[in-house]
């Protein structure tokens, strides 16, 4: 989240993509080269649809050299500190998708 986009600042080699929930903490929130801000309470659909048009257009966008996948699971359903509403089912679609997508890319 925040701690890894601030990696981004002054380095043009490094990009980041935040996929976070706009209204939780911290605010303001550090820059990402793709900052994606979901309104609370996303469900899983809307969710994954972001989230696949998202990393297609960073990685297409991008083209990296090395991927580091950091996902966090204050998207579940569950979590009293989160704000997205995301399964279990859910969440291990978003990691399949990821992780199959940058290892298909090579």
């Amino acid at each position: 989240g925040d701690g890894t986009a601030k990696f981004d600042l002054g380095n043009s080699r490094l990009s980041t993509l935040s996929i976070h929930c706009a209204s939780n903490y911290p605010h303001p929130k550090q820059l990402s080269t793709y900052d994606i801000g979901l309104p609370d309470k996303v469900r899983d659909k809307e969710y994954m649809e972001i989230l696949e048009s998202s990393v297609n257009k960073a990685l297409h966008e991008v083209e990296p050299d090395f991927v580091l996948y950091d996902a966090g699971v204050d998207v579940y359903e569950n979590d009293t500190l989160g704000r997205i509403n995301i399964s279990l089912d859910g969440i291990r679609a978003r990691d399949r998708f990821v992780l199959e997508k940058c290892v298909n890319a090579g």
